[in-house]
């Protein structure tokens, strides 16, 4: 069954007024700078385990999947994060966030250390 244009991710996109460029899938090509990249939250897991304890935010697909962008954030961020996190842990929301894109071990990452602006959109469909 083919997906209605209206919930393909660029007519998301569009109806959130997120350029194309922006989207999870072309990240990419932004590696090494500050950007802003958006797509649907995937998946929000907290590492209680590993040091730091690290949430991640995985936009466009979740991990392994490499199909995705992981803002990471650390637990001495989580109040600026707090109710974003809250929000899209939910399902149906989608994030931008505008920060330095880099690669840790093959995947795309943003991180909270390097400060990160953001804004999310819930019941999006």
């Amino acid at each position: 069954m083919r997906r209605l244009e209206e919930s393909t991710p660029e007519a998301i996109a569009d109806r959130l007024g997120i350029p194309q460029s922006q989207l999870w899938y072309n990240a990419g090509q932004y590696v090494g700078e500050v950007c802003t990249i958006a797509g649907p939250v995937a998946s929000v897991h907290q590492a209680t385990d590993a040091n730091g304890m690290p949430i991640f935010v995985d936009i466009g697909a979740a991990y392994p999947s490499e199909n995705r962008v992981t803002l990471v954030i650390w637990t001495e961020h989580y109040d600026d994060y707090a109710e974003m996190l809250y929000e899209v842990d939910h399902g149906g929301a989608w994030l931008s966030v505008s920060s330095y894109l880099d690669v840790y071990e093959g995947s795309l990452q943003m991180n909270s250390d390097n400060g990160c602006e953001y804004t999310w959109w819930t019941g999006v469909e």
